[in-house]
């Protein structure tokens, strides 16, 4: 016979990230009315900065436009699409697409280094070159060059959700796994 603790760990085990499509610039109210709910809700976004004549402002935009991600049971599917502004679950053949947790826990670490991030040169890298990524916060991430201009821009596939990163990383920190 199961505990109450047991019943509760393998449900918990159950519940998936998934991406739902929401409105323009409505990320940030269906994160909130989600939350409402009672549901697990995570929008990556980073810091901007704005210098205006007589003051700085300083503001969040989302990462990835009209994406918001969910960590629900099967059974929570209608009430995350009654949220205001979503408009659907992102997916493939008309199925929601679950999002592996670990590509969750990589647009985690690449919101918390995104803007601080600058590139030096590296001789033997060039355009196409698959690499990796051997320190600082995105130490593990895997991608391929996009250009050679004094800094490396990397293109980071998110498989799961459709979607491409481009991102500045210093060459110091990128291993050569195929050469270009």
């Amino acid at each position: 016979m199961e505990t109450v603790d047991q019943t509760y760990r393998s449900n918990e085990d159950r519940r998936r990230w998934y991406a739902v499509y929401t409105g323009f610039r409505k990320e940030k109210s269906v994160y909130r009315e989600l939350a409402k709910y009672g549901i697990e809700a995570y929008v990556p976004v980073i810091k901007k900065v704005r210098q205006y004549r007589r003051k700085v402002k300083e503001y969040e935009l989302p990462l990835i436009s009209h994406y918001v991600f969910v960590r629900i049971h099967q059974s929570e599917r209608s009430r995350v699409l009654n949220a205001r502004d979503v408009f659907r679950f992102v997916g493939f053949g008309g199925r929601p697409s679950p999002i592996p947790k670990e590509e969750i826990a990589l647009l985690q670490r690449i919101t918390g280094e995104i803007n601080e991030v600058e590139a030096m040169p590296l001789q033997d890298l060039n355009e196409g070159s698959e690499v990796e990524v051997i320190g600082g916060a995105l130490t593990g991430l895997r991608g391929t060059v996009r250009s050679k201009t004094g800094k490396h821009r990397l293109l980071i596939d998110l498989k799961n959700i459709g979607y491409t990163l481009s991102l500045e990383v210093p060459a110091k920190y990128l291993r050569i796994l195929k050469r270009a």
